[in-house]
């Protein structure tokens, strides 16, 4: 069946590995799947390695759809700090856009309108409180009300209009190794940070700084997909999956689904301290990215609950991964 323009697609873009002596990208084949069809489409592309896409898909980096655009922002290395570029799906052409006023990975960011909020984060210097804003119709690019405190980011999502943001923030005094764990929210129309009492009882029972993802999907239903390392004989065993929905009126986590993350052990290179969830909203659905040890990558396996799985030999071989819709 062919693939239409306007079901969701799931983009997954891969790891580098064509470079050039002077470590620029040379080549990049990206897969496209159709969420609805299950058709997949290989994209491949060749950068232009004068404009500076060469630091892509730094440690930390976010990847934010928007329309037929992705957006690939931040992150950074010892060597290279990650500004924003922009790959346009519909004609396979790169922009790069520009550099992050506050260099940063592992930040908080959502899509508000036709703006991209960024806040928090890990810079080169430590933790980052400086706030920005992206313009994703006009490319313009500002600084906001910076975050009230120095901050590693824990939780983020947009619900309601806001950028909600939970983080924990090191203990006064020299040598101090306490950390406290603080909720706040930054509202667009009056530029500011506020204490948020409403993630506080959304994120009580959620534990701190495990490897938790959020979605918020298109009917403003909120979830949570968190994976564990099972234990066999003191031996570690496959990850399973938890998938939970909030109950918004007693601010409880209902856990609707299970599954196991691979049940073969050690089928790939991922370190299992190393594995994380790779979580989305897709309209009223949730979509999880999973481990498989199935050859055939990509496949799509619709599930209980409004969950759509699709199957990886390794997730993590792909750098990037993001939701179209046009």
């Amino acid at each position: 069946m062919a693939s239409n323009r306007n079901s969701p697609r799931l983009l997954v873009m891969p790891q580098p590995t064509a470079r050039n002596e002077q470590g620029e990208i040379l080549r990049l084949e990206c897969l496209q799947i159709d969420l609805i069809t299950a058709t997949k489409t290989l994209i491949t592309f060749s950068p232009n390695t004068s404009r500076g896409v060469n630091h892509l898909f730094l440690d930390g980096h976010a990847c934010v759809s928007h329309g037929p655009l992705v957006l690939i922002v931040g992150g950074y290395s010892d060597s290279a700090i990650g500004g924003i570029h922009i790959f346009n799906t519909a004609t396979g052409q790169w922009t790069p856009g520009p550099n992050l006023l506050f260099p940063r990975g592992s930040f908080a960011w959502g899509v508000i309108g036709n703006r991209l909020y960024i806040a928090g984060g890990i810079g080169p210097s430590g933790t980052v409180k400086e706030s920005e804003v992206y313009d994703l119709e006009t490319g313009e690019l500002w600084a906001v009300a910076a975050l009230p405190v120095s901050m590693a980011v824990d939780v983020f999502f947009v619900f309601s209009g806001k950028l909600r943001v939970r983080g924990c923030i090191r203990g006064h005094g020299r040598g101090s190794a306490e950390w406290t764990f603080k909720c706040l929210c930054y509202c667009p129309h009056t530029n500011a940070w506020q204490n948020d009492s409403w993630l506080q009882k959304v994120v009580k029972r959620v534990p701190r700084m495990t490897r938790s993802k959020f979605a918020v999907t298109s009917d403003n239903e909120l979830y949570r997909a968190e994976l564990k390392e099972e234990a066999f004989n003191r031996n570690p065993g496959p990850g399973s999956v938890f998938i939970y929905k909030l109950d918004k009126g007693n601010f409880l986590w209902e856990k609707i689904f299970l599954t196991i993350d691979s049940e073969v052990r050690d089928h790939c290179k991922c370190p299992a301290g190393e594995r994380e969830v790779r979580f989305f909203a897709c309209r009223e659905k949730v979509l999880l990215l999973m481990h498989h040890d199935d050859p055939d990558e990509g496949e799509v396996t619709p599930l209980a609950h409004d969950i759509t799985e699709v199957s990886f030999l390794c997730p993590f071989h792909w750098a990037s991964a993001a939701i179209l819709y046009a």
